[in-house]
Formats: C-alpha cells, sequence, structure tokens
C-alpha cells in the first residue's frame, strides 16, 4: 500500500499500511475521504473499506447494548455505516 502527498487524512497521521487496515477511522475522517484519495490504489481503497464496516457494525452493536465507545456521537455510526456501503457501490459502478 503507498500512501503519499496531502490526503487530507486525520489530525495523527500513521503511514503504516497495518495501522491503516486496523484502524482506518483513526487515519481517515470518514469513508468519503478514502475514496477521494487519489494517492491510494483502487485495491487498496477496497481492503481498506472491507476492514472498516465490521469495525463499524461492531462499534454499533456495542452502542445498542448501552457499552458506547467513549468517542461515539449518536447516530455517527449509522452514517459511517453507509458512506462505506456507498463507497463500495461507487466501486461497483
Amino acid at each position: 500500500m503507498r500512501l503519499s502527498g496531502n490526503v487530507r487524512l486525520a489530525a495523527k497521521i500513521r503511514f503504516d499500511p497495518f495501522y491503516i487496515l486496523t484502524n482506518p477511522g483513526s487515519t481517515f475522517k470518514s469513508p468519503k475521504l478514502l475514496v477521494e484519495a487519489q494517492q491510494i490504489s483502487y485495491e487498496d481503497e477496497l481492503r481498506i473499506l472491507e476492514c472498516w464496516k465490521p469495525q463499524l457494525i461492531q462499534r454499533q452493536r456495542a452502542t445498542d447494548e448501552n457499552m458506547p465507545p467513549p468517542d461515539i456521537k449518536l447516530g455517527v455510526i449509522g452514517d459511517e455505516i453507509q458512506q462505506v456501503d456507498d463507497a463500495f457501490n461507487a466501486f461497483k459502478r
């Protein structure tokens, strides 16, 4: 995975591919920004999205069970899951 240039990442940028795959939400502010990052290959974007959605679903499940992560705002996870789905649909076109 190669990352370079200004890709509008979150405040603390880490260019470690393993970190990005395991913590996409800490690297990219939203799935939409990941898709807009032209410096990342199509295949890498798909891999990151594939890792991101299960993490979001897990966070949503915890929130539904009254164990929300400390950084959560109501409705945000559902919006991010929808953004991941929208990104996958955009790739299919």
